[in-house]
């Protein structure tokens, strides 16, 4: 129970004609903000592989195949991290 008039009680009402309540927007708020900090880590994250990996700008995957196993791993590794980041994008 929230005392009438509250602007807590007000928060929660629900606006008739539209069926949302007045705090909907802090809701989307939350959401947009929360995805911008998310997508900025991962965005930290693949610039730290890069340097990690050693893959130069302005190449969006490493190699893969070269026939050289531990660069092959790496390669891997990076791409992972890599997808990771623009499947979140996506």
């Amino acid at each position: 129970y929230l005392p009438q008039g509250s602007a807590l009680a007000n928060l929660f009402h629900v606006d008739p004609s539209t069926g949302l309540a007045n705090a909907y927007g802090l809701a989307m708020l939350t959401s947009v903000i929360g995805y911008g900090v998310y997508v900025t880590m991962m965005g930290f994250a693949v610039g730290k592989a890069r340097s990690t990996y050693d893959v130069k700008y302005p190449r969006m995957y490493a190699d893969q195949d070269t026939g050289d196993k531990e660069k092959d791993e790496k390669g891997n590794a990076f791409n992972c991290i890599q997808r990771s980041h623009q499947q979140t994008l996506e």
